[in-house]
């Protein structure tokens, strides 16, 4: 059985029946963006290693 991971979810609502927001993982700092349900749901069970690091910590941007 895989560890449990945890997740910092943001969610904006937009207009009535639209969401978007981002999900950071807590363990890498990576963030992913989301702008459907259907879109959270594959961000929280893909690999957080491949998302972008966190905007709000200078120090994980990729300056090369």
């Amino acid at each position: 059985m895989d560890e449990p991971r945890s997740f910092v979810v943001r969610v904006y609502r937009e207009g009535t029946d639209e969401v978007a927001g981002t999900v950071e993982s807590v363990a890498t700092g990576g963030v992913a963006a989301f702008r459907s349900p259907m879109t959270l749901w594959v961000i929280v069970c893909a690999d957080p290693t491949a998302w972008r690091p966190s905007l709000s910590d200078p120090s994980k941007e990729d300056n090369t």
